[in-house]
């Protein structure tokens, strides 16, 4: 599954950090990504680049209930990510080597870009959790360092669920918060019937097992 916040434009962050902080979406975050039970071996697993944990707050690193496994390729970074409980992988594919060597129900990407526009990761997804602030940001922030996602891959996916609700956002930059009320649009796609098969199938022959992406 992926979960993804962004503007009407696909802007998720800028300069190391989210552009707006959302009550009602971190709820629903909370809600999918949280395994049923609160004692280990967890259900559940998120799966993040490096940057996305150090956007955390210290006190919700690694996130509860969840196994979480972070993607670095530095080697400092990897000790800190194991040292605070979490699993660290160089690669993509050693992560979901191990995650699918777990007893897993799901597992989640939360970011951050680079993983979103991921091809491979694209190709294996089966779910995605999609909330819209109906706002462009763009003027806003300072474009050259506004962070995006491609989201042309939906494509290959269809709604089965929507809804919609307001919310107040705070945006942050690097000298305020500014705080305004914004409809929320929340939607859920599934992989079109014939490419999900495809999509499971190349998951279980690439490593040996099948979970929910």
């Amino acid at each position: 599954h992926f979960v993804l916040c962004t503007d009407t434009k696909g802007n998720i962050g800028t300069k190391n950090q989210l552009l707006f902080n959302v009550p009602l979406d971190i709820q629903r975050f909370r809600t999918l990504t949280q395994s049923p039970h609160t004692k280990a071996p967890y259900q559940h697993a998120v799966l993040m680049g490096r940057r996305t944990w150090d956007s955390l707050e210290e006190r919700y690193r690694p996130l509860p209930n969840r196994v979480n496994v972070v993607l670095t390729r530095n080697d400092e970074s990897a000790r800190h990510i194991r040292a605070a409980g979490a699993y660290p992988f160089a690669c993509t594919g050693d992560a979901i080597k191990f995650l699918n060597s777990l007893s897993l129900r799901k597992i989640f990407v939360i970011g951050g870009a680079a993983l979103y526009n991921d091809r491979w990761l694209q190709s294996k997804a089966t779910v995605i959790h999609h909330t819209v602030v109906e706002d462009d940001v763009s003027s806003r922030y300072d474009t050259t360092h506004l962070v995006s996602v491609d989201l042309s891959f939906l494509r290959s996916f269809e709604t089965v669920e929507e809804w919609s609700a307001p919310s107040q956002c705070t945006y942050v930059d690097e000298c305020s918060t500014t705080k305004q009320n914004r409809t929320l649009t929340f939607r859920t796609f599934q992989r079109r019937s014939s490419q999900s098969s495809q999509s499971k199938k190349q998951v279980a022959d690439s490593s040996g097992g099948e979970h929910q992406y």
